[in-house]
């Protein structure tokens, strides 16, 4: 039986601004938690207490088509840590991270903060699905099979997230974003902090 899409909201910690993702169900949802240094780096430097059990930050990763600001665009802001690194999104009111995107919009992908996500009356995995893997987290851990940060849950996950980003690049999703212009540039300045952080470029993940 097909399970009902639902709209979701997202909003920062003072409530400025605001999300609206559409017609998500766990089939066009892509849940997994990162564990690289660049996004736990980020996680420290605006607020640690994103970060899960685990010191994962846990995310869903959906097309940028699907994603509305609805309130407080005038507070989006972006920051990108190593020069081939991710661009991080973030509520510059409060300093709550939103989520991250690719460098460019090339590629239609965009991970969503579930901290900053309001699923309403739905369990998270009943609108989400389950938590598909943990990426990046080494040293691998004795318990890895149990918390999916085992090659075999890596697997699974891509599996089901590199058919969903080739159906959304097909439609030319990658050219309706909240958060790049119609020439593909970031829609605000980004703020690029590569002489800061030198020892991230050389990592592996997000950075």
């Amino acid at each position: 039986m097909a399970v009902p899409s639902k709209t979701v909201r997202m909003a920062c910690r003072c409530g400025r601004l605001q999300l609206r993702v559409d017609a998500v169900t766990p089939s066009v949802a892509n849940r997994v938690a990162c564990h690289c240094r660049g996004c736990t780096q980020f996680a420290h430097d605006m607020r640690p207490e994103i970060l899960d059990a685990w010191g994962g930050t846990e995310r869903f990763q959906v097309s940028p088509a699907r994603i509305a600001i609805t309130a407080g665009r005038d507070v989006l802001a972006c920051r990108q840590q190593t020069r081939k690194g991710a661009l991080r999104w973030y509520a510059s009111c409060c300093e709550t991270p939103l989520g991250l995107t690719l460098r460019d919009a090339k590629v239609p992908f965009v991970g969503l903060d579930i901290h900053a996500l309001d699923v309403g009356d739905p369990s998270l995995q009943a609108v989400l699905g389950p938590l598909r893997a943990r990426v990046n987290l080494s040293p691998r851990p004795d318990n890895a099979k149990a918390i999916k940060a085992n090659p075999a849950a890596l697997f699974s996950m891509l599996r089901h997230l590199i058919p969903l980003t080739w159906r959304w690049w097909r439609r030319g999703e990658q050219r309706h974003s909240p958060f790049f212009e119609a020439d593909g540039t970031p829609v605000v300045s980004v703020d690029r902090r590569y002489e800061r952080m030198p020892a991230l470029a050389k990592t592996a993940g997000c950075r």
